[in-house]
């Protein structure tokens, strides 16, 4: 029989409600319109879901963990991606574009883009600070100053 606490008692995860309720607000991470014809709620809960286990374990998660996290059915969860790899490495380029973009709104300055990438992430949960500096690890990222940034970036959490 499927025991879905197999895996031992895990910390519980909430993102609800995960996006504002304000009309036109824009998704968290940006979807590739190729890979999906829609831009789903279920797309950006499975991202962010992702994005918050990632930066609060240091490791990928599982599916089941995503799914879970973000309230929607494992099923879901891979659906647009294909594979957990293709999931991850679509995160990891929706957070890389994110940043690219906001460095050419802030004419490559480099510093102000991370900080109001951080803001960004951070209305969400504080946690998420930690996710350009993964992302930028996870691609390859070895170019010291934006490193430097990334990680003088990722905000203190609070005393639990």
């Amino acid at each position: 029989m499927y025991d879905p606490h197999a895996d031992g008692p895990r910390a519980a995860l909430s993102l609800t409600p995960l996006f504002p309720d304000e009309p036109g607000a824009a998704p968290l991470f940006p979807v590739d319109h190729e890979l999906v014809v829609g831009d789903p709620p279920s797309l950006q809960d499975a991202l962010s879901a992702a994005a918050l286990l990632w930066c609060t374990h240091t490791a990928w998660p599982t599916v089941r963990a995503i799914a879970e996290c973000a309230g929607i059915a494992a099923s879901s969860v891979l659906w647009p991606y294909g594979t957990v790899e293709q999931m991850r490495s679509a995160l990891i380029r929706a957070e890389r574009d994110a940043l690219a973009a906001l460095l050419d709104e802030h004419a490559g300055d480099l510093p102000a883009a991370v900080d109001e990438r951080i803001d960004q992430l951070c209305r969400y949960d504080a946690r998420l600070s930690r996710l350009p500096l993964l992302a930028a690890l996870a691609s390859g990222v070895h170019d010291a100053s934006e490193l430097t940034a990334l990680a003088g970036a990722v905000r203190a959490l609070p005393a639990a």
